[in-house]
């Protein structure tokens, strides 16, 4: 978790959001990628609204994080959007 915290905080001058959200990202966007790698995954869609904002809050950014790593991912479940970044 702290390297991907250390990536996420070296990104941005100012973060104005408090380090619980920062490492609920962070285990999110590790959690993410361990599934994507352990099922050969080129893409994720994945419903935010309202399940994961309410628990976590906003994901906008973990999952921008990773369509840059090569996990294309969009959010509302929108599988058609995963598969246009992916072609």
């Amino acid at each position: 978790m702290q390297e991907i915290l250390a990536d996420i905080r070296s990104g941005y001058p100012i973060i104005t959001v408090n380090e619980q959200h920062l490492l609920n990202a962070a285990k999110l966007e590790a959690a993410m990628v361990d599934f994507s790698t352990k099922h050969t995954l080129s893409g994720i869609a994945m419903s935010c609204w309202p399940t994961i904002r309410s628990s976590i809050g906003a994901v906008c950014n973990t999952f921008g994080r990773l369509t840059d790593k090569g996990i294309m991912t969009a959010c509302e479940t929108d599988v058609l959007g995963v598969l246009a970044m992916i072609t």
